[in-house]
């Protein structure tokens, strides 16, 4: 630039109020799934059945405030070509709707969709499985491991393979919370025998200590690494299964199919990384970013074409699958061994029982009303520099904090012991109150860098 950019932050502040105004109606959250709340409950006589799982809903979001916003006069500034810009929100709120439902519940020990016979017992637990005595994470523990997490974003993304890796999970964050709300199979497969609640206070000792991670075999006679891998399978062919509920090219088709083989190739960037279920490196969290940040090791893609041939192989067996076989050969894709198949298979019978099942279930609707969160003391930092060829700004770096908020449930009209059962949960759903909190800022986020944009384009705000 010839010469430095000068704002008038005045004239920037209350252009940015006025379009905000009208922008704010143009935020949108998606209504949220059922989130599973309980799980073999006794309901209330007003239900016509006796045994049911409850599950909860938020819907009809609506965020109004976003025009209290001020700028922090003394942070912006101008800067040669870039221009550094931070404000704060007075009063941000959120009102949506909320459903509370139940759903009849019973036991499916049969293998209906394969040969009818009784299924292996590790696959027919009940959503949530056997804890194995395993006691399950305190609220405490999950808000450490939480903040742990949130502790290692970003060192994890300072090194060379990291950021590849986060990119795919954030990306289908949605999709992982849908397939573990709608199948308690994979809930179940998730908990069994305690083994997750265990790995994961192993991984955040670990992290505290610096030992070893994964050097422990657990109480189903497998290492750190052989669980990590089953889950692994479990989600993808979750995923896979519940994208075929779906039309093909559908919204949600390929939402799911993507998630699902974004899972799986997850799964094996990690192995060609130097770890996985065979060959088991003790790793410290030292070792990890290590491997993270070697420059040498180049992650093998899984494509969706190739994930979707391998479900495609193991629908039939070595006999009776030529067609998936031939494609495999022809584009240099593994082609899978006779137990592999059998064991994707059982998984993929097992998820698509439940889910029939699930099409047919009756629900009830046991409560639904309004409910709140007031955001106070929201703040956005943001980076733009200025392309004078272009004669156009673009943001080069943004970010939204929203401190802690509650969100208030109405719920003066909930009696009986199943509304203490609902009320219980609620108040520990970490995971809903943290997706939550990210819609509303990636929201938030995305308006708010929509109107900067506008704002700077407007004559007389940037001379």
């Amino acid at each position: 630039m010839k010469n430095n950019k000068k704002i008038n932050c005045q004239s920037l502040e209350t252009a940015m109020v006025n379009s905000i105004k009208n922008e704010q109606n143009q935020v949108s959250l998606k209504d949220t799934p059922f989130y599973p709340l309980a799980f073999h409950t006794d309901m209330p006589e007003n239900i016509d059945f006796d045994n049911g799982h409850v599950s909860f809903r938020f819907h009809d979001f609506n965020i109004k405030g976003l025009d209290t916003l001020e700028l922090n006069s003394e942070l912006c500034k101008a800067d040669k070509n870039k221009l550094h810009i931070a404000l704060r929100w007075n009063d941000i709120s959120m009102k949506a709707k909320y459903e509370v439902k139940a759903s009849y519940a019973s036991k499916i020990n049969m293998d209906t969709g394969g040969n009818m016979q009784e299924l292996d017992e590790s696959y027919a637990r009940d959503a949530g499985g056997t804890d194995n005595g395993i006691n399950p994470l305190s609220p405490a523990e999950i808000d450490t491991m939480v903040n742990q997490a949130r502790d290692q974003k970003e060192p994890i993304n300072g090194t060379y393979h990291g950021p590849t890796m986060m990119a795919s999970y954030y990306k289908n964050n949605e999709s992982y919370n849908s397939v573990f709300c709608v199948s308690g199979r994979l809930r179940g497969l998730w908990s069994n025998g305690g083994v997750t609640a265990q790995m994961s206070r192993d991984t955040s000792s670990a992290l505290d200590t610096s030992a070893s991670i994964n050097g422990n075999t657990y109480s189903n006679g497998l290492t750190y690494n052989a669980n990590a891998f089953q889950q692994q399978i479990n989600v993808s062919i979750a995923l896979y299964t519940l994208a075929n509920t779906y039309p093909q090219g559908s919204a949600l088709y390929q939402q799911y199919m993507t998630a699902a083989s974004d899972s799986s190739n997850f799964s094996t960037n990690v192995q060609t990384l130097g770890n996985d279920s065979q060959n088991i490196p003790s790793m410290t969290g030292t070792d990890v970013y290590g491997v993270l940040n070697d420059k040498s090791k180049s992650p093998q893609i899984t494509t969706t074409e190739n994930f979707i041939n391998n479900m495609n192989q193991a629908n039939g067996d070595e006999s009776t699958s030529a067609g998936a076989d031939e494609e495999a050969a022809k584009n240099g894709w593994r082609i899978l061994g006779e137990q592999e198949r059998r064991d994707i298979r059982e998984r993929m019978f097992l998820f698509r029982e439940e889910l029939m099942a699930e099409k047919s279930n009756h629900f009830d609707l046991l409560w639904n009303g309004d409910c709140h969160a007031e955001l106070r003391g929201a703040e956005a930092t943001m980076t733009l520099t200025y392309n004078e060829e272009k004669a156009v700004w673009k943001i080069t770096e943004s970010n939204v904090k929203f401190p802690a908020f509650a969100v208030e449930v109405d719920d003066s009209m909930w009696t009986g012991n199943i509304a203490d059962i609902v009320r219980e949960r609620l108040a520990s759903m970490h995971f809903v109150k943290s997706l939550l909190q990210n819609k509303i800022q990636s929201s938030i986020q995305k308006v708010t860098e929509k109107v900067i944009l506008q704002t700077l384009a407007t004559p007389g705000i940037a001379q």
